[in-house]
């Protein structure tokens, strides 16, 4: 893997928060975030930085693999025998639920991403991990709207989102000049 490659890949991990596990397993009962709430967090900042993933499946096994859009590099090398994860079904239904569960598993693996343990929340009686704010949602708009319209301060605004949400710190660093740019 080239620096290059290397830099956009500790990008991403280094910006993508904690995800909520918004599903329910119904044979274990257990809490998961299902793969159509990890991939808009994934997709966004891997596009800042100029990557793609991608799930190949290769000699029935499934690799998960990253594209530097640049450089067309990729990690892990496809033109090597890359190491993956055997498929075992056969049943084309179960072959993409298979499929998918792999490939949400293998995302929070390479990518270190933080799920939210909602089950643990509970047991502790702690109060459930704030939720991340989408720079595209209906909340972000909010939070621009109140700086754009003068009503909280810097630091007022930050401390507000930070009680109520997870925040990278790009999007700290977006408010802040926005805020700059209404002073």
């Amino acid at each position: 893997m080239t620096s290059k490659l290397a830099k956009k890949l500790g990008d991403v991990i280094s910006s993508i928060g904690v995800i909520t596990k918004d599903e329910t397993n119904p044979f274990f009962k257990s809490k998961y975030a299902n793969i159509n709430t990890i991939l808009p967090h994934i997709k966004e900042e891997m596009a800042k930085v100029g990557l793609t993933s991608m799930a190949i499946i290769q000699n029935n096994s499934i690799i998960n693999v990253f594209i530097c859009q640049d450089t067309g590099e990729t990690f892990p090398d496809i033109n090597k025998n890359s190491i993956g994860l055997d498929i075992k079904t056969t049943k084309a239904q179960d072959r993409g639920s298979e499929i998918t569960y792999y490939r949400r598993y293998l995302l929070c693996s390479n990518l270190l991403i933080e799920q939210a343990d909602d089950d643990g929340n509970k047991a502790s009686k702690e109060k459930p991990t704030k939720p991340m704010l989408h720079p595209t949602g209906e909340k972000w708009i909010k939070v621009k709207t109140w700086i754009q319209e003068g009503n909280l301060t810097d630091n007022e605004i930050l401390n507000t989102i930070r009680q109520q949400y997870h925040i990278t710190t790009d999007m700290e660093k977006h408010l802040k000049e926005l805020n700059k740019k209404t002073a």
